[in-house]
């Protein structure tokens, strides 16, 4: 019975975790590993779901939907997809005052984007934001001109150069993943070259309802369906 777990066990029972400058435990990092985790397999069976599409897996009703348990709701409404321009979906907002990476500082408030993939595309921290976020614009998009990333700023923030802000046509964070691995698996990779004139121009296919409109919840559900596999196939992991 030695091997059993008590409450007088656990009491003493250390753990390695992360930690800030002032040696209390550092959550925000703790945040972003799962966070990144998530969008990391959210991405692979993104892609992986169109790459099936485009093998001609079907039009309304496909298999990997079937095999997440696809909320049933949404199976009487016939989807039709069509495709968009990036105009149609974010609003490129022009940026005033870049950041140079000599103006970046560890002690300041806001976020400051580049081009980098790295951190969520957060290179640093400046003392003024030229971007702020409100009640009518909760989140922006970041494109990495260099990279092709795409991040999401949910607090106010300044930029780099080879950065472009959008503004989306919608806020919820789930139809944004969704977008974005449509969006990104149609930009070819340049290289280390500027890739917002390819990306802007290119046409994304998403779902949209027989009236026309964009079917948000569709795919809202599909990446919450996403998560939740993710989330199971993490947790059996660990048991292995």
């Amino acid at each position: 019975f030695s091997t059993m777990c008590s409450q007088s066990k656990l009491i003493k029972e250390k753990i390695s975790l992360p930690i800030d400058k002032f040696s209390n435990p550092n959550f925000e990092i703790m945040e972003k590993f799962i966070s990144d985790i998530e969008k990391n397999h959210t991405s692979k069976l993104l892609a992986y779901y169109h790459k099936i599409m485009a093998n001609g897996g079907g039009t309304t009703k496909f298999n990997l939907i079937e095999y997440l348990n696809f909320n049933p709701n949404l199976e009487n409404k016939k989807i039709v997809w069509r495709e968009f321009k990036v105009g149609e979906l974010f609003e490129n907002i022009p940026v005033k005052n870049k950041i140079s990476k000599l103006d970046l500082s560890s002690d300041s408030l806001y976020n400051v984007y580049s081009s980098d993939s790295a951190n969520g595309g957060i290179i640093g921290k400046c003392n003024n934001a030229e971007f702020k976020i409100t009640k009518e614009n909760p989140k922006f998009v970041i494109f990495g001109d260099h990279t092709r990333a795409l991040n999401i700023a949910k607090t106010d923030f300044s930029v780099t150069d080879n950065v472009k802000v959008l503004k989306p046509i919608t806020h919820n964070t789930n139809v944004l993943l969704y977008i974005f691995t449509v969006w990104k698996n149609a930009i070819p990779n340049l290289g280390y070259a500027r890739h917002w004139k390819v990306a802007n121009n290119v046409l994304i296919k998403l779902p949209t309802y027989e009236n026309g409109k964009l079917a948000f919840e569709f795919m809202e559900n599909y990446i919450l369906n996403l998560k939740n596999q993710t989330s199971k196939f993490i947790q059996s992991s660990k048991k292995l």
